[in-house]
């Protein structure tokens, strides 16, 4: 066989190695897939206040926002009350009482459906060492 015979076969290989090599080189430059981050809460949160008419889903303090959100289940229709937390120290006593905002907010909350509750914190996480949930009277 001559040289020429040869060419087109060589050109065959050497598109194939550079096309799998380019390929390659991609795959590994494309970023690895994000986790959702949980962040825990970095005090104990009591939260027995919900428990007749909801179920907690999930909790997350969110740093940056310096906020807690709760996912919250519907366990039956009811109508959505008003709820502050009662903030405390390592002590117990009373550093602050924050209201609780709800998202979305329908006066009535049917069985099954999920909202969130937030807590927007006035203070540096890890100081209180106790946050309770209850009902606004």
């Amino acid at each position: 066989m001559t040289l020429n015979t040869y060419r087109p076969f060589r050109r065959l290989c050497l598109s194939l190695i550079l096309a799998l090599t380019g390929s390659t080189v991609a795959l590994a430059e494309s970023p690895p897939a994000r986790k959702p981050v949980e962040t825990k809460i970095p005090f104990d949160c009591f939260t027995e206040v919900w428990d007749g008419s909801f179920e907690v889903v999930s909790s997350r303090y969110d740093r940056p926002g310096n906020k807690i959100i709760w996912v919250l289940r519907a366990k039956k229709e009811v109508r959505l009350a008003a709820y502050e937390a009662f903030v405390a120290d390592p002590d117990g006593v009373e550093v602050d009482t924050i209201k609780l905002e709800f998202t979305p907010k329908p006066a009535k909350v049917k069985a099954g459906s999920r909202l969130q509750a937030v807590l927007p914190l006035g203070f540096t996480a890890g100081e209180p060492a106790k946050i309770t949930i209850r009902e606004c009277r």
